[in-house]
Parts: structure tokens; C-alpha cells; sequence
């Protein structure tokens, strides 16, 4: 009640990708688990209807796979609670483990809207 009956849309922009796994294969995990941050904007729909913007999560995948960091790089949604949450799910995935062992860093924006 009191808010539109819009869907809550999430939206993927070109990711930079410094390491050895392709921007395809960190996209189709991303693609994976896009309900995760969908879930995060959901829930702070519900306290600011006119939430949208874009965040950018910085994250390091290391040698395994696993993120071993991730972070908030840069966002215009201004919510820290959405941003949070959005970090803490990052921080869970795993990628497949980067040829050669090394790590992979990756900025890869999240473009959150009502559609």
C-alpha cells in the first residue's frame, strides 16, 4: 500500500575487469545471483519508494574463486542500508577460479530503478 505497483528493476552496466576471467564469465554470475541485490533494493523500497540510482561494487575475486573483498565504489542511491546489504550478498558469491591463480578486480555497476 502507498507505493506504485512498479516493478523494482535491477540493470547491469559495462563492468571493468582487470584480471584473468572474462567480463563474460563475471557476468553470467552476476546474472546468477542478480536476485540477491533485487532483494536488497526491494527492501528499501519499502521505507524510500523513490529509491533509484547506481551503485558500483568494487570487489577482489581471489585465486579460488571467492570474493575475498568487496566494497561500495561508488553510488548515487545514497542509501547505506541498500548498499550494505548489497555488499554483504557480493562478499558470498564465487566466481570460477581465475586461470593462472591470480586475483581479478572488478568494478561492476548495478543500475537500480522502478519500472
Amino acid at each position: 500500500r502507498g507505493r506504485d505497483a512498479r516493478a523494482p528493476r535491477v540493470r547491469e552496466g559495462n563492468a571493468d575487469v582487470r584480471g584473468s576471467l572474462s567480463r563474460d564469465v563475471i557476468r553470467r554470475v552476476v546474472r546468477q545471483h542478480q536476485n540477491e541485490i533485487r532483494f536488497c533494493f526491494e527492501q528499501r523500497l519499502n521505507a524510500r519508494p523513490d529509491l533509484e540510482g547506481r551503485v558500483t561494487i568494487a570487489m577482489i575475486i581471489g585465486p579460488t574463486g571467492a570474493v575475498q573483498s568487496a566494497t561500495v565504489g561508488a553510488s548515487t542511491l545514497n542509501d547505506p542500508p541498500a548498499e550494505a546489504c548489497m555488499v554483504q550478498r557480493v562478499r558470498s558469491w564465487r566466481f570460477p577460479a581465475p586461470q593462472g591463480g591470480g586475483g581479478v578486480a572488478v568494478n561492476y555497476p548495478f543500475v537500480l530503478s522502478t519500472g
